[in-house]
């Protein structure tokens, strides 16, 4: 995937999930702004999908410009239902996006090769912390955050 390099525009990262939903903005590659969405579970899918892209929109709505960057579906790893859900609030994110934003999908394999290096895009989700924090110094305790910043990263190719 060809990535820009545009000095000075704004990326977003965003890691789709019903649980948490991380979206991070960088400018220059410093954070300027950061948030781990969350829905209640005892709601219905789809009351949870409008929420949480209501969300999205929000955050996104603050940078008109920006790239989004935005981690696919890990189709070998979900159940039949599941993938269902997922993929419904990751196209229905994307649908409510587009037309103010460019949109990449990032495979998630190969967002942790660009994070943890060759030959590690199947690594557990704390070495992706642990890389985060040696390589650019920002440290989450928060894994969502953490791949959305990462994805934001990817966005500026460094």
């Amino acid at each position: 995937m060809p990535r820009t390099n545009k000095p000075h525009k704004v990326r977003i990262g965003l890691d789709p999930s019903y649980t948490g939903t991380g979206i991070v903005a960088l400018h220059k590659g410093i954070i300027i702004r950061q948030e781990l969405i969350t829905s209640n579970p005892k709601e219905s899918v789809e009351q949870r999908m409008i929420y949480i892209a209501g969300q999205v929109t929000r955050f996104c709505s603050k940078y008109p410009n920006a790239e989004i960057y935005i981690e696919g579906l890990p189709y070998g790893k979900l159940k039949t239902t599941f993938a269902y859900q997922l993929g419904a609030l990751h196209f229905y994110l994307r649908i409510r996006l587009h037309k103010r934003h460019k949109i990449f999908e990032v495979a998630p394999t190969e967002l942790k090769m660009f994070v943890a290096g060759k030959g590690k895009g199947n690594c557990k989700k704390e070495l992706i912390l642990l890389k985060t924090f040696k390589r650019w110094g920002v440290e989450f305790e928060d894994n969502n955050l953490c791949d959305a910043y990462c994805l934001a990263r990817f966005g500026i190719g460094k």
